[in-house]
């Protein structure tokens, strides 16, 4: 009884944690366009180590897939706590391109050196650019039109960051599936055929509002 009473206060801090460390940051003059940048960091780190896993050494190559979904998640959180320290900070709010610019920037930086992590595969590079390109015509696309966007619970914008996380740690294992890289290299293969759908849906969406006006 007293640990099914413990689970909900457990999971109710842990949904809260991210909120008071925004509001912390807020508090002591972090700025919105400060935790922007700090999210491009961690996508340049995350990059890094995609770039550089391509290790004959199995142990470095894992260490290193580790590093890059390890600044994955520090870069998803910077983006939820820009969102936080944008309610509540008592400064002006930056426009948006401030954080959207920054965040197609970060997007990319992880994105394009994954298909580095993967070229020994075929057609690795080219679905690392490819993902990264339908990536930011996606984003885009999604602020066209007057149709509202759909508020789906997975949505593309999280998926990419959340599969490319995944498949680095199962990547640790890939060598006993069938070769390394194997995972990164299906994640990539989804992530394309994902940005795909998601343009398909946006479009018809704004064609659909347009012939309702």
């Amino acid at each position: 009884m007293d640990n099914a009473i413990a689970r909900p206060h457990f999971l109710l801090r842990w949904r809260n944690w991210a909120h008071n460390l925004g509001h912390f940051l807020a508090q002591h003059n972090v700025t919105p366009n400060d935790i922007s940048l700090l999210g491009v960091m961690f996508a340049a780190t995350a990059g890094a180590a995609f770039y550089f896993s391509l290790q004959p050494d199995a142990i470095d190559r894992a260490l290193l897939l580790l590093l890059a979904a390890a600044a994955i998640q520090l870069r998803r959180l910077s983006g939820r706590l820009h969102a936080i320290v944008s309610r509540e900070s008592v400064q002006p709010l930056p426009h948006a391109i401030f954080y959207d610019f920054p965040n197609r920037i970060a997007d990319a930086l992880i994105l394009v050196p994954a298909g580095y992590a993967v070229q020994n595969l075929p057609f690795g590079i080219e679905l690392a650019w490819s993902a990264a390109f339908l990536g930011l015509f996606s984003a885009y696309l999604s602020k066209m039109g007057n149709a509202p966007e759909r508020k789906n619970r997975m949505t593309f914008r999280s998926l990419p960051m959340m599969l490319l996380s995944a498949a680095c740690v199962l990547s640790v294992f890939d060598s006993v599936i069938y070769r390394a890289g194997i995972m990164l290299w299906v994640a990539l293969i989804v992530l394309n055929g994902a940005a795909v759908a998601a343009i398909w849906q946006r479009t018809l969406q704004i064609v659909h509002a347009e012939e309702m006006e």
